[in-house]
């Protein structure tokens, strides 16, 4: 086989070359391709319907199917000529290939936004719990390879993440002691703030890993039911009491049009956010960030890297665009921010596709920065 304008997959697999042709609108090569994943998704179908189905060696169909489709959706986007071209190509992929899609619970979540966006409480919940689930056996098999791709792959790497850098800051706090605190036999909680913090689960976490933890926790979160949802988990385990828990839009926190009262903090952090929001604003919430850490506090925020392999899939098929920034253009933020000329440690996630961003605010004598998962 001519494997010139073959498409390799993820997965190594090579997908049968077309011919490439400029400027063609629809490109012929994805719509063959589109077709091809139609055939063969009715063709695994059949077969899911046969007594004793062989999943496993199905899955692998399926995940070969999808990942053939992402691949040529892929290849198109790069060969549009501008962005009316993108926008056909998303169009029509959608189109064709996402009703069958849809069968996926967690697609059918993202692409419905029944909290009024893709990455809500219940979605990344879904994510962490990590059990495929659909309309039919189709559906399940296409959940399972959804649930595996890198960008959500690295929604739960972050879980752990944050957890290891808690534990790291909260051990690093018990032997060096907090001079906050009435002394290291009995040390003021650690007072943490998550902004955005959806389901909370590297918190819960981190009190699972560690019962007697010095944490005082407050999340802030803008949907009602999330912080409903963390109240209730906090409540059935017995902590409701290390937490406190606000309602609050952080745009308009990080603009000034709303108040929030907090005592000075020693690590507040966003894994979900600043990628929802344009660079002005996640200054603006840096600024916030700053003012309420103490010397010596710890910021983090998360944010996708642009080599996200997966982000084709996300903008034009779970409609689930969000903002991507390198290395550089997050360290710059923290630098327009009042955090100025502190420097900034960033880490990842084996997927390299979650990086994370450390930086303290600046006090006399300064430290080195915990480190979790870096690589």
């Amino acid at each position: 086989m001519d494997t010139s304008s073959a498409v390799r997959t993820r997965r190594g697999s090579i997908l049968p070359a077309l011919q490439l042709v400029p400027n063609d609108t629809p490109p012929r090569r994805l719509v063959c391709g589109v077709e091809w994943f139609k055939i063969e998704m009715a063709s695994i179908e059949q077969m899911l319907a046969r007594p004793h189905a062989a999943e496993t060696k199905l899955q692998r169909r399926v995940n070969a199917a999808c990942d053939g489709l992402v691949a040529e959706l892929r290849l198109a986007l790069r060969r549009a000529a501008d962005p009316a071209a993108v926008g056909a190509v998303g169009a029509l992929v959608a189109a064709e290939a996402g009703p069958i899609l849809l069968r996926s619970r967690h697609v059918d979540r993202c692409v419905r936004k029944p909290r009024g966006y893709a990455g809500d409480y219940l979605t990344i919940e879904m994510l962490y719990t990590d059990e495929p689930a659909g309309a039919g056996a189709l559906g399940r098999l296409i959940d399972r390879w959804a649930l595996d791709l890198p960008a959500v792959r690295a929604v739960r790497y972050r879980r752990r993440m944050m957890t290891d850098l808690l534990r790291r800051r909260l051990e690093t706090r018990r032997t060096a002691g907090s001079p906050a605190g009435p002394g290291p036999a009995q040390p003021a909680p650690m007072r943490v703030t998550s902004l955005a913090s959806g389901p909370a689960r590297e918190l819960f976490d981190l009190f699972a890993e560690d019962a007697n933890a010095a944490v005082h926790a407050t999340c802030i979160d803008i949907d009602e039911e999330a912080l409903q949802f963390t109240s209730r988990l906090a409540d059935e385990l017995g902590i409701a009491e290390r937490f406190t828990l606000r309602r609050e839009n952080l745009i308009h926190v990080a603009l000034g049009r709303t108040a929030v009262s907090l005592p000075a903090q020693e690590f507040i952090y966003s894994v979900g956010l600043i990628d929802y929001l344009s660079d002005r604003l996640v200054v603006a919430l840096l600024d916030w960030i700053h003012d309420r850490l103490e010397p010596g506090g710890m910021a983090a925020i998360g944010n996708f890297d642009p080599g996200n392999p997966d982000q084709p899939f996300m903008d034009h098929l779970l409609d689930w665009k969000l903002t991507h920034r390198d290395r550089a253009r997050l360290a710059g933020l923290f630098a327009r921010s009042k955090f100025g000329g502190a420097p900034v440690r960033i880490v990842t996630d084996p997927t390299g596709v979650q990086l994370l961003a450390l930086c303290e605010r600046p006090r006399a004598g300064g430290g080195p920065l915990p480190t979790a998962g870096a690589r």
